[in-house]
């Protein structure tokens, strides 16, 4: 039991100074999201923050596609499921 305690308190030693090194950096940990926010200086919109392998993932996952009925092209991606129409 002595040896789970010593593991769960170095574990929430380094949470602690992830989540500071967070905060340096101008972003706030939301533990109910269990993600990280950040506020943009210019606009005041609030963004989630990504890491690079997050970014590089979504990037990967954007696959084109054609819509059957009316023809048009699409980008999909797979992992946020978001959907942008091309011209």
């Amino acid at each position: 039991m002595a040896a789970y305690k010593r593991k769960a308190d170095i574990d929430a030693a380094e949470w602690k100074v992830f989540v500071d090194s967070m905060a340096e950096q101008g972003f706030t940990y939301d533990p109910q999201t269990d993600k990280f926010w950040g506020i943009d200086e210019e606009s005041g919109e609030l963004y989630e923050y990504k890491s690079p392998e997050q970014e590089a993932a979504e990037a990967a996952a954007w696959g084109l596609f054609k819509d059957k009925k009316t023809g048009k092209k699409y980008q999909f991606n797979e992992l946020t499921g978001e959907i942008v129409w091309l011209d």
